[in-house]
């Protein structure tokens, strides 16, 4: 092989042969293709920054619909709970005299939920949905709530429809504001005529508007057909007007304006209220309902010639009467009961109704209950409610009016109020018959003592609540009867008043009478308080009916266990008396003012002192009340001196400032082992009739009562009775010591007087009935168990077992008689 010889390859050498080679032509696909990359990436970016921006708008419309929501909450709440303050926080400015009606429909409660309230829809509840509208400038919203109202169709029965309210905020320096809407919310002025109707009324109604205008003509239609006596006029034209101005919702509360003569009507624009959606025909009707009550019963005072507001407590029951005739108003769920207390027909009502508000709720009931009697009970016979009403407008009193729209048949009063009792009892007993009976009903019976009077007799009844039974026990030729129970609820002591023989005391016990006490010359009632802790005794006091210059009452001891067919023994007590609070002791004040003391078992008698009233703390604190009834005292068995509690001064500041320079007397003293730590004061003024109790209360439990400061006692005035009435004190206070029961003269000038009852722990009266008839003894008693009390009036007894806090606990279980008025009562055992 050759040296010379070299092996070479193009990679070693790494020369590749060039050549001029012209470059190719760019072709159009490139182009279009860059060109396409360039828009891509162009559109991509737009949307990606138009989505951000999406994003933040809707974050920012977020926050502003939270806001707008947090402040129409918080007006609504400013508006449940009628802050005034809160409520104008949230309230925009910009209009005066708007800013000022909304506080004003805050007060009346017509803001929210309450608007419709005059229209007899009730909105209690809370919104079910709420919607916020935005405007583009985020300055302005619209709130649109759907509000359930509930609607009474007929008695018992309701129903709840659903209203869209409207709201309109506006952004404030610092918050959302409550605002008036601009006048393009609300657009144009429409007008709509028909037959009789001729509507003017804002675009934005105009839905609602025409459906209601039609409809309406047809009602008035209706109303004129169906009572000719209305005489409506062919040229009959009624104007209404759906205004805008919210002050027309405070003018729904105004009778003088919604009845005033004329035919022009003025409501508020229904989008004030709320509006039913377009599908929902009970929302609709119910809407309906409330606005064609305005106009009809407007429509109506007019063709009557009623001028309001006189004769309005009759007026309103007759119009009201009209529209549930005409399925327009529901005839108002009443209970009747508290007429109970009037045993005559009401007919001496208030006939000036300039101020309805100022109507007694007692006097507006009469004036329904009365309407009742004339138009469905048939008083009125041959005259509709039209003709009750134009008769009306023409008088000048009810009474008038009532003897003239009965054509006379008030003329025999006795009957008319035998058959205006025989009706309210119909009433009170089908309304307790549609309740459950109330439990827990005490297993003692009520012994009673009832008068008829033609002819006079008395008859004793026994009622058994808990099986709602009543038995006649006996029927005595007496015309008077008053009942003491037993100390072991074995029976009764009954006075008698006879009526050709001298008053009679007889002891009744399983059927059998004992004579205790038949005298000519005193009568004698047995008082069961004090009474006896160990259960023996009960006291006497004999009354002289031969008046003389000394006169002086007798007191006794009677042990009922005691008694024979022969009688009973009676134990002479130099005076009033009261028990130690374990029944060891007696102390007794005579008439000369004299204090003695004796131990149970003990027949002599030992000076204590001077003084009256006596009274018992403990075992062996005893009071007493001296310094012409000024000063009460107490003293302790084998110390050396009493010693003050309390001088009837320290009372004087609690009474109205008008009255504390009147010098109080003390009446009586109360102590009950039941409240062992209070102290019960009656007083009055010694001039006159007004009467007040008092409590005197020991600060510290621990403390007994003769250890106790007399700086440091709690005084309080628990009522202001001016006349109160405490019946015999035994039953003044119920077995758990919480609740006093009193009487009262009546307050509203109607009522004999009331029954009152008084929550101790609390101090304040939780309960009060008027009376048809001042109260005599034993005119109510509490049960042994369960805190039942009874109490009488007229021809009827009333159950009341107050159990705690509850407004029902407070309401009275009403009983009838068979026959007659039951004087007095006392509860017994089975």
């Amino acid at each position: 092989m050759s040296s010379n010889f070299e092996w070479r390859t193009a990679e070693d050498d790494n020369v590749w042969e060039q050549t001029d080679t012209p470059a190719p032509p760019p072709t159009p696909h490139r182009r279009w293709r860059f060109l396409s990359v360039v828009l891509l990436l162009g559109l991509i970016v737009a949307l990606v920054v138009g989505r951000q921006v999406n994003r933040r708008v809707a974050e920012v419309t977020s926050m502003v619909e939270q806001d707008v929501r947090a402040a129409d909450n918080l007006a609504r709440s400013a508006a449940a709970a009628a802050d005034v303050e809160l409520f104008v926080s949230v309230l925009s400015g910009r209009d005066p005299a708007w800013t000022e009606t909304q506080q004003a429909l805050l007060v009346d409660n017509l803001l929210f939920g309450g608007v419709a309230a005059p229209l007899g829809l009730t909105g209690d509840a809370p919104p079910l949905t709420a919607t916020v509208l935005v405007d583009s400038s985020l300055n302005q919203a619209v709130v649109q709530t759907m509000q359930p109202f509930v609607l009474t169709l007929a008695e018992g029965v309701t129903a709840t429809v659903t209203l869209e309210q409207t709201h309109v905020y506006r952004r404030g320096g610092r918050s959302w504001l409550l605002a008036p809407p601009e006048p393009e919310f609300w657009g144009e002025w429409q007008t709509r005529s028909g037959q009789y109707v001729t509507m003017a009324y804002p675009q934005r109604d105009a839905a609602f508007a025409t459906e209601f205008a039609n409809h309406l003509d047809q009602e008035i239609g209706r109303l004129c057909l169906r009572f000719p006596s209305l005489a409506c006029p062919a040229d009959l034209r009624v104007n209404v007007r759906l205004d805008p101005n919210p002050d027309s919702l405070l003018a729904l509360l105004e009778p003088a304006r919604a009845l005033a003569p004329g035919r022009e009507v003025n409501l508020p624009a229904p989008t004030l209220i709320g509006l039913p959606r377009p599908d929902d025909e009970a929302a609709y009707q119910a809407l309906y309902r409330g606005y064609a009550t305005q106009v009809v019963s407007a429509l109506i005072a007019d063709l009557v010639d009623y001028r309001c507001c006189d004769g309005l407590v009759i007026f309103q029951p007759l119009l009201d009467k009209l529209l549930q005739q005409l399925a327009l108003r529901p005839w108002p769920q009443l209970a009747y009961d508290p007429l109970l207390a009037y045993a005559t027909l009401p007919d001496i009502l208030p006939w000036d109704g300039s101020s309805p508000a100022g109507i007694p709720d007692i006097d507006r009931l009469s004036g329904y209950a009365l309407v009742t009697l004339l138009v469905d009970e048939g008083w009125a016979a041959g005259q509709d409610v039209v003709d009750l009403q134009r008769s009306l407008a023409s008088s000048s009193s009810i009474s008038a009016w009532l003897y003239s729209a009965t054509a006379n048949r008030l003329v025999n009063e006795a009957d008319v109020d035998q058959a205006w009792r025989q009706w309210l009892r119909q009433q009170v007993q089908q309304a307790q018959q549609a309740q459950a009976p109330p439990a827990g009903l005490p297993n003692q019976d009520l012994l009673l003592s009832c008068q008829t009077l033609d002819p006079p007799s008395l008859t004793l009844w026994r009622y058994s609540p808990a099986k709602d039974e009543w038995t006649a026990m006996a029927d005595l030729a007496a015309d008077f009867g008053l009942l003491t129970s037993l100390p072991q609820r074995d029976g009764a002591m009954l006075f008698m008043a006879l009526p050709e023989a001298p008053p009679q005391t007889v002891l009744w016990r399983s059927g059998q009478q004992y004579p205790v006490a038949s005298s000519d010359t005193e009568l004698l009632l047995t008082l069961d308080y004090p009474p006896d802790p160990q259960g023996q005794y009960l006291l006497g006091w004999g009354y002289p009916l031969i008046e003389t210059l000394d006169f002086q009452s007798s007191n006794y001891l009677i042990d009922p266990a005691g008694c024979t067919t022969a009688g009973c023994k009676l134990i002479a007590l130099p005076g009033v008396v009261a028990w130690s609070t374990d029944g060891a002791q007696l102390l007794a004040a005579d008439g000369a003012g004299q204090l003695q003391l004796r131990a149970r078992q003990a027949v002599a008698w030992t000076p204590a002192g001077n003084g009256i009233i006596p009274f018992w703390l403990d075992e062996t604190t005893y009071g007493f009340v001296s310094e012409a009834n000024s000063q009460v005292n107490i003293a302790r068995m084998g110390a050396a001196e009493s010693r003050p509690l309390l001088r009837v001064e320290a009372l004087s500041p609690l009474l109205p400032a008008s009255l504390q320079r009147f010098r109080l007397v003390i009446q009586d003293v109360f102590h009950f082992p039941n409240v062992p730590n209070a102290l019960f004061i009656a007083a009055s003024h010694g001039f006159s009739s007004e009467s007040y109790l008092f409590r005197v209360q020991l600060p510290d439990e621990s403390v007994a009562w003769w250890d106790s400061d007399p700086a440091g006692l709690e005084l309080t005035l628990l009522f202001d009775g001016r006349g109160l009435y405490m019946d015999f004190p035994s039953q003044l206070v119920s077995p758990d010591g919480r609740w006093l029961q009193a009487y009262a003269p009546g307050s509203d000038g109607h009522a004999a007087g009331q029954v009152l009852l008084y929550d101790l722990p609390q101090s304040q009266v939780v309960f009060r009935a008027d009376l048809n008839e001042s109260p005599v003894i034993q005119g109510f008693a509490w049960a042994d168990e369960g805190n039942w009390s009874a109490y009488r009036d007229f021809d009827y007894i009333a159950l009341l077992s107050p159990t705690g806090d509850q407004a029902d606990s407070f309401t009275p279980w009403y009983v009838f008689p068979p026959d007659g008025n039951c004087l007095s009562l006392t509860w017994v055992n089975p």
